[in-house]
């Protein structure tokens, strides 16, 4: 425990001017579309193969060059017109039923991914085994509810949580300066006191984490000081100290201010921010590596944009 006591101060009527930022028509529906995506279903379709399809097939392939073995892949999904495979081999499916049956032959692109097949001829005989279209959630009042966002019954009132939303990013993105002045001012307002031995062990750790790192890195603790501009242990403790003080005023903070104005995550903010975190980074679910963590984070995160609003005018 870092901590000995804590008081929170004024954080509400800062009185810092709104930013003017502005969220058009276009961004919404855009979201709204997004979100509707998001709760895609598959079904089984009996109509010929179009365009965005999900198609299971078997196939045999045979190529002209005898050196290249012959493939059978008893089923291979494709999602057809998405430029997963060339388009060469995808238009002969365009058209095609369920058990339909084809034989068609390609030539390999010069640029094909598969270096020894590049320039080469193939034959295939494919069937289809399946096909699934893809089925979007109309949006109704009934899909909104669905959603389980606290309030958030209807279009007009989803609409306007989704403005608040980008808002709120674009304020991240635009206007970061306003969020650190604000927080630095709430900072300043909290009464805060520190075990001072714990302060201490923290410190210790971080050092004992930097000589490790230098040790596997061959490098030297004067190098260190050096491209950090640090005169010596002492400031290095000194500069520690302050990190592991702040980061715990911080965090206290905002769990505090959390606690106090009952802020909380549905299950749609929390999972729409968790797509959007692995999304952006190209990373799957289990990369997380403490889900707890990273949902604390999410919900800080929606701490500050409300200390923004409660603080503009």
């Amino acid at each position: 425990m870092i901590i000995k006591s804590f008081k929170l101060g004024k954080y509400k009527g800062l009185n810092f001017n709104k930013p003017n930022i502005y969220v058009n028509e276009n961004e919404i529906n855009d979201a709204l579309k997004k979100i509707q995506t998001s709760y895609e279903e598959l079904i089984d379709k009996d109509k010929c193969i179009e365009k965005g399809d999900h198609i299971y097939f078997k196939y045999e392939v045979k190529y002209e060059d005898e050196n290249i073995p012959n493939q059978i892949i008893s089923n291979y999904h494709l999602k057809i017109g998405q430029g997963f495979h060339i388009e060469e081999f995808e238009k002969n499916f365009y058209g095609l039923k369920k058990s339909d049956k084809k034989i068609f032959d390609i030539i390999f692109p010069n640029d094909y991914s598969v270096e020894h097949l590049r320039g080469k001829k193939g034959v295939y005989n494919v069937e289809i085994l399946n096909i699934k279209e893809v089925t979007y959630p109309k949006l109704n009042e009934q899909f909104v509810k669905s959603l389980e966002i606290d309030d958030i019954n209807t279009i007009e009132s989803l609409k306007e949580y989704i403005k608040k939303d980008i808002y709120n990013r674009k304020i991240y993105s635009e206007n970061i300066d306003l969020i650190n002045s604000i927080m630095r001012i709430i900072l300043d307002n909290v009464e805060i006191e520190y075990y001072d031995e714990a302060v201490e062990e923290a410190v210790n750790e971080m050092i004992n984490d930097i000589n490790k790192q230098i040790k596997d890195e061959n490098l030297s603790m004067n190098k260190y000081y050096e491209y950090h501009k640090i005169k010596g242990e002492d400031d290095l403790r000194e500069k520690f100290s302050e990190e592991v003080k702040t980061t715990y005023l911080e965090l206290r903070t905002l769990e505090e201010i959390a606690k106090v104005e009952n802020i909380k995550l549905s299950d749609y903010e929390y999972n729409n921010a968790k797509k959007t975190y692995l999304t952006k980074r190209g990373i799957e679910e289990e990369d997380i590596r403490d889900e707890n963590d990273f949902k604390k984070s999410v919900l800080l995160k929606e701490v500050i944009n409300h200390i923004v609003e409660f603080n503009t005018i």
